[in-house]
């Protein structure tokens, strides 16, 4: 085994942010190319997400593996150790609170109205088809994306200027690879906002694990509610006074909040061990 140095945890960065972007944009062009053949094995959207984010983790282990002598797991804080699992079951926890409460303020403030579950207006199949295919698209989110955002380039530009600069640097490398999803300025708020709790998280609890289980939880709960007219686990409508518009700000400057407070949940969590220990 042998200690990073600060030069080589910098190359590890740039390798990683080099190559991935390398690796997204070879795949979008297979991807193009596939389809202008008229192939349509790639064309289900699941399909294609999981398939670029292990383009992604793949990346990163490659990587690591050149740079680390340690076990790949260990070097990106991936280890199994006890409380792992008690960290995801917590992640995901939060990630359900979350929706809980995104949801049932929307509800308060009268913006939506609840019609149903998904299995009254559609298909038993369609509804669990639905449920699977976005568990998987937040299990590999979730895994690929804390490895390559947290696990890969926050440690180790921690390792190469201090946790603050790797907290914002790749929160904001977090957002920019998301623009293509969100393009709203309360939309990348959130997006940043996340990347920045996610990374507070890790720095918290010294692993992914809990990260992991909040991204996931984040991804997957969330998304169980559709518009009324759309498959969906839970089925709300929008009343009359607002608008779908609306309605979607409304839910990512929840999710803001939402993680906002569970930062200052955590940072005075923090705060008063280091209290305690001194």
């Amino acid at each position: 085994m042998y200690n990073i140095n600060n030069r080589e945890s910098l190359e590890i960065v740039i390798k990683s942010l080099v190559f991935t972007i390398i690796g997204i944009l070879l795949f979008s062009f297979f991807l193009s190319l596939i389809r202008n053949l008229g192939i349509n094995i790639l064309n289900d959207s699941t399909f294609v997400n999981v398939l670029l984010e292990v383009v992604i983790l793949t990346i990163q282990i490659f990587i690591i593996r050149k740079h680390n002598s340690r076990n790949v797991l260990e070097a990106i804080d991936l280890d199994y150790k006890k409380g792992s699992i008690n960290k995801m079951l917590c992640g995901l926890g939060i990630g359900m609170v979350e929706m809980i409460f995104v949801y049932c303020t929307s509800f308060f403030m009268k913006i939506i109205s609840y019609e149903g579950n998904g299995f009254e207006f559609y298909s038993f199949s369609s509804v669990i088809i639905l449920v699977i295919a976005l568990l998987i698209r937040a299990v590999f989110a979730g895994v690929c994306e804390e490895v390559f955002f947290r696990g890969v380039l926050q440690k180790y530009l921690s390792e190469f200027k201090g946790n603050i600069l790797g907290i914002i640097i790749s929160s904001i490398i977090f957002m920019v690879f998301h623009c293509t999803r969100y393009q709203t300025m309360y939309q990348l708020t959130s997006v940043l906002t996340a990347g920045i709790v996610l990374g507070y998280i890790y720095i918290f609890t010294k692993s992914l694990y809990m990260s992991i289980g909040l991204h996931i939880a984040t991804d997957f709960f969330i998304n169980l509610v559709s518009l009324k007219g759309e498959v969906g686990l839970f089925i709300v409508n929008i009343n009359e006074s607002f608008n779908e518009e609306y309605f979607t700000r409304n839910v990512f400057i929840e999710i803001t909040i939402f993680y906002i407070v569970v930062f200052i949940i955590m940072f005075v969590i923090k705060h008063n061990k280091l209290k305690i220990n001194s």
